[in-house]
């Protein structure tokens, strides 16, 4: 397998070497795609959970039928919930971007 590395994740990967936090280039590629797969398997498990709760509450009778009017209104709310968060979001990273601070 050839792969082709950015300069920054390359100096990342020589200080690890160096520091010895890992022993080669090889055993950062694998422990980097171990920590992808249990982050993949742990977003597997939330989605299959929550799908499951979706279920068992569609058994349960707790629904709305999916007419063209409410999924309008559903997405209508999703949309205004998700701008007034970046809002909240941009409005931090200005506040942040103006402060002094030391490090």
């Amino acid at each position: 397998m050839n792969i082709t590395i950015p300069e920054a994740q390359k100096a990342f990967i020589a200080k690890m070497i160096e520091t010895g936090s890992y022993k080669d280039e090889s055993d950062i590629v694998i422990t980097a795609l171990k920590f992808m797969q249990q982050e993949v398997e742990r977003r597997e498990a939330v989605l299959f959970a929550e799908l499951d709760k979706g279920y068992e509450s569609y058994k349960a009778g707790r629904y709305i039928e999916g007419t063209p009017d409410t999924i309008n209104k559903i997405a209508e709310k999703v949309y205004a919930k998700h701008k007034a968060k970046n809002k909240n979001k941009n409005k931090n990273k200005n506040k942040n971007k103006n402060s002094d601070f030391a490090i």
